[in-house]
């Protein structure tokens, strides 16, 4: 029998329990592994998520002006060019102490 998967909403929470901030491809990457295939597993699906966990509490949106190595392309390992790289401020995404709670319980 097939592995189950969790919830996606769900999953995608429990990334954040390490404590770390995430862009919503660096979420989408990581979950990449188990749900890549799925018809639902798209960059607009997973930021519609991340938006729906911070609507409810769960994330907190964070606005953070890009790093000068980052906007070059020289710590982030993706090319010069990316949205950081334009200027354009990428949100990043956290737990909150309620949403810790909420996701150690549904786990």
């Amino acid at each position: 029998m097939a592995e189950r998967k969790p919830p996606f909403k769900l999953a995608l929470a429990a990334l954040f329990l390490d404590g770390r901030t995430r862009r919503a491809g660096e979420a989408e990457a990581e979950l990449a592994v188990e749900y890549a295939g799925q018809r639902f597993f798209e960059p607009a699906f997973v930021k519609a998520c991340l938006q729906s966990l911070t609507a409810v509490g769960i994330l907190e949106k964070r606005i953070a002006a890009p790093d000068v190595q980052a906007a070059a392309g020289q710590d982030s390992g993706q090319p010069a060019g990316n949205a950081a790289g334009r200027g354009i401020l990428e949100p990043h995404y956290i737990l909150t102490p309620y949403g810790r709670e909420k996701v150690l319980r549904s786990l």
